[in-house]
């Protein structure tokens, strides 16, 4: 059984795992995961540390930077297929998406400022725009590369 983080939210109490069952090209692997404090989502590790330390950042600038919402960052193979099947435009075929690898977030791009922030600052913490999986583009669509050298 997968050790669990206990996330305590107003008013409600998530169960999150600390490994995910994730893919990587099609080939299923365990994946370490972190909280990234939005909507219960979680990240691969590093991607999540990665994440929280730009959310900071833009915080202490004004800016906002959040998920799109529950599915906008780590997806199962079961969210994947749901994703596809309702968006066959811009979803990754399962099993292929830099989602369920742990390394993508969809963010909220209403929130002031957030696109022009990340576009300037997001490479400065290994995140980029773009979309390794071959899906459309989606300019909320933002991926871990790894910290910069």
């Amino acid at each position: 059984m997968p050790l669990l983080i206990l996330v305590i939210l107003v008013g409600a109490i998530l169960l999150i795992p600390k490994t995910a069952e994730g893919f990587v090209r099609g080939q299923a692997v365990t994946l370490q995961v972190e909280s990234i404090e939005d909507f219960g989502c979680v990240l691969r590790s590093d991607a999540a540390r990665a994440w929280n330390e730009m959310k900071s950042d833009a915080a202490a600038e004004g800016v906002t930077l959040t998920p799109k919402g529950p599915n906008s960052a780590f997806r199962t193979h079961e969210q994947q297929e749901t994703m596809l099947a309702e968006r066959p435009d811009y979803a990754a075929q399962v099993d292929h998406s830099p989602h369920q690898a742990g390394i993508a977030v969809d963010v909220d791009l209403t929130k002031s400022r957030a696109l022009d922030w990340l576009l300037t600052n997001g490479p400065d913490y290994g995140w980029h725009p773009l979309s390794s999986s071959g899906a459309k583009k989606e300019p909320w669509h933002f991926e871990f590369l790894g910290a910069p050298t």
